[in-house]
């Protein structure tokens, strides 16, 4: 259980950093995400059903970016949302 736990943790810590760099590159295409789809598009992020290609547009929709930070990677949503999916 514990080496359960350490091993969701440390992929969990892994997949922020893809989002982090993913952020940071040039998308082929700009999307402007409504602010009513941040909460379901989060959900789907979490449990990997959106692209690289896809994060790097979503990433890039600044204001989108920085709900995303604050909300799943600098606070403990996505260790939550970790637990109730396992």
């Amino acid at each position: 259980m514990k080496t359960e736990i350490l091993v969701s943790a440390n992929r969990r810590e892994k997949q922020k950093r893809e989002w982090v760099v993913l952020s940071k590159q040039k998308p082929n295409r700009m999307v402007k995400i409504d602010s009513y789809e941040y909460d379901s598009l989060a959900e789907d992020i979490l449990q990997d059903k959106i692209s690289f290609k896809s994060l790097i547009e979503i990433f890039n929709d600044k204001i989108y970016w920085e709900w995303f930070y604050k909300n799943y990677i600098q606070s403990q949503k996505v260790f939550i949302a970790a637990k109730i999916k396992t």
